[in-house]
């Protein structure tokens, strides 16, 4: 019984090491999608008034980042190319220099 009783301690260290790591990797994932996602939304607030098109470009290319997520990877591509679509209009460029002249 005296070598399972060392088994099981050290496969009890190996979980709780495993542990460890992963709740810091944990972490370290979320504190990523949640910058992007503040990204996302910031950009959302400035480009309601047509400012800061190139952050709105930046956002829009950070939901390919998205793919660690796996689930919002769908929504977040054809939200992205439908984006990109939008943004890269003559009369959306327009638009943005015409509001940066105007501020």
């Amino acid at each position: 019984m005296a070598w399972f009783e060392g088994v099981l301690e050290e496969c009890l260290g190996l979980l709780l090491a495993m542990w460890w790591e992963f709740s810091w990797l944990n972490v370290a994932f979320i504190m990523a999608v949640t910058s992007l996602a503040i990204l996302k939304i910031i950009a959302g607030i400035r480009n309601r008034t047509f400012r800061n098109r190139g952050l709105g470009l930046a956002a829009l290319g950070s939901a390919i980042l998205n793919m660690a997520t796996l689930f919002c990877l769908p929504t977040a591509l054809l939200l992205a190319l439908y984006g990109f679509v939008i943004y890269l209009q003559p009369s959306v460029s327009r638009a943005f220099r015409e509001s940066a002249a105007v501020a």
